[in-house]
């Protein structure tokens, strides 16, 4: 399949494939899309973008703001638009390429559903994000449609039904941050007048990395005191973002279904240290 707009090709892939074949009345029990060799062509998107905006609108941005860029005139902003577009393949963010595999499934005789979403792209990373619950049954689905409360009737079901069994978020960093802060750091350059252009444009990639860090460790005092459990945690993160590689993995496995009576009877009180092994907390960063 390709996607092509003003003779450039703004999406392409090897292959496709969506199936959604699997039915209990009219409720999905399975849904999944697949996607090998897909590539999209940020620098074409941007062109399209731009191809769409008004002369009036450019106009607009460039006097909207009263400082000095007010005398610039719509063909100017157009140019450093086009500039900032152009910045895109100096950086290797011209084109994402791209796999990804989305999955849906439904038990219609337990209710057990689980969601997943993988994908992966060549130079910048892999990531993953997946969910298992527990919803109504087809039966219990049945009976709330048809009762005379609907409304009531399906939120009881759900409300006896629902346990969450866990939860999921991987990524790993193959050199997408490093690009996308090389092309921020341009972007910076291209606006050295503006505060944010010369802080952007005065920072390399690492630094902007050391950057980020700095922030989120600015949130472990606070939580110390909070949620003691997430200083671990946000130092987790910060080292992920502080160095180039490795991942990080975000999970939620509970020992046992977690279900709405749980939250119900939760003690304000409960330690955070309980909470973190009722719910089978993590946070895990691996470096490169």
């Amino acid at each position: 399949y390709k996607l092509r707009f003003n003779d450039g090709d703004v999406f392409e892939v090897d292959r496709a494939e969506f199936n959604a074949n699997q039915f209990a009345w009219f409720i999905p029990e399975a849904i999944s899309l697949d996607m090998t060799g897909a590539q999209l062509d940020i620098q074409e998107v941007g062109e399209v973008v731009l191809a769409f905006i008004p002369e009036e609108a450019v106009e607009e941005m460039a006097e909207g703001d009263g400082t000095d860029e007010a005398e610039a005139s719509g063909e100017d902003m157009k140019e450093s638009l086009r500039t900032a577009i152009s910045k895109l393949e100096e950086t290797g963010l011209d084109t994402l390429p791209f796999d990804i595999a989305v999955n849906w499934r439904w038990g219609a005789d337990t209710g057990e559903t689980a969601l997943s979403f993988d994908s992966s792209s060549e130079g910048f990373g892999t990531g993953a994000f997946s969910v298992d619950v527990t919803l109504p049954d087809y039966a219990r689905a049945q009976a709330a449609f048809e009762s005379e409360d609907k409304e009531t009737a399906f939120e009881e079901a759900f409300e006896e039904a629902f346990a969450f069994r866990g939860a999921r978020f991987f990524e790993s960093d193959d050199g997408g941050y490093d690009k996308l802060f090389a092309y921020a750091s341009a972007i910076g350059k291209l606006y050295p007048q503006e505060g944010w252009g010369a802080t952007l444009g005065g920072m390399e990639p690492q630094q902007m990395r050391t950057f980020i860090a700095t922030m989120i460790r600015a949130g472990k005092q606070p939580a110390a005191q909070e949620f003691p459990p997430a200083v671990d945690w946000i130092e987790s993160v910060a080292k992920y973002y502080e160095a180039s590689g490795g991942s990080i993995e975000l999970k939620s496995a509970p020992p046992t279904p977690v279900t709405v009576e749980y939250f119900d009877a939760l003690d304000p009180d409960v330690a955070p240290e309980q909470i973190v092994e009722d719910l089978g907390l993590s946070v895990t960063h691996t470096p490169e």
